[in-house]
């Protein structure tokens, strides 16, 4: 499912408590890549960007990354970076994880 639609079903239940959408790092890079345990190129990094930026047109408050965790451990630093910026520059959080 698209963040959009993760958050029309969150809307529709009307929580009684606020509910911030974080993206998934891995569902972004999952979603991008059939083979997950390597570098990506440039026209793929543009495909993760621009998942980033509907998941944040959609709602989303930010990006979490969990780096430890596969498809995400494989990412260089210069890929989260490029990455997330888009978030970024929508005022929207990064939410390390640590196992």
């Amino acid at each position: 499912d698209s963040t959009d639609e993760y958050i029309s079903h969150i809307n529709d239940s009307r929580p009684s408590c606020n509910v911030g959408v974080l993206i998934g790092y891995g569902a972004v890079r999952r979603a991008v890549i059939e083979e997950n345990s390597r570098k990506v190129n440039d026209a793929e990094i543009g495909a993760l960007r621009e998942l980033v930026i509907a998941g944040m047109e959609a709602g989303a408050i930010g990006v979490s990354t969990g780096l430890v965790y596969d498809p995400q451990s494989s990412a260089t630093t210069e890929e989260i970076v490029r990455v997330i910026e888009p978030g970024g520059a929508r005022r929207g959080v990064c939410e390390p994880r640590e196992k």
